[in-house]
């Protein structure tokens, strides 16, 4: 089977977030990911790697949204490589970002 780098962006997870020492509070944020995964093909890889991040505890624990304001996640880009070699699997890297203004549409 063939081994795969997925690029997730997480959009409209509403965590608790602590900044500079002020109480906490919840905030819309995003994020990036990689997942790497062994698929047949990308679209296999793709959902395989939104699979991984929906049991994610370490993710799922802080989460505040309702069931009415879901957050999303996207995969940016689907690379197939030769190994895994250098990664940490299942992901690697947590890139967060606060969002502003309207909420993304699916």
């Amino acid at each position: 089977m063939k081994k795969w780098r997925v690029l997730i962006n997480g959009t409209n997870f509403k965590m608790e977030m602590q900044e500079d020492g002020r109480a906490t509070r919840v905030r819309r944020m995003g994020f990036f990911t990689s997942v790497f995964v062994v698929a047949p093909t990308s679209r296999d890889a793709e959902l395989q790697a939104v699979d991984v991040l929906r049991q994610d505890q370490s993710l799922r624990k802080g989460l505040r949204n309702t069931k009415d304001d879901p957050s999303v996640l996207f995969a940016g880009e689907i690379q197939e490589i030769r190994s895994f070699r250098g990664c940490r699997r299942p992901r690697m890297g947590l890139v967060l970002y606060g969002e502003r203004g309207p909420r993304r549409k699916k």
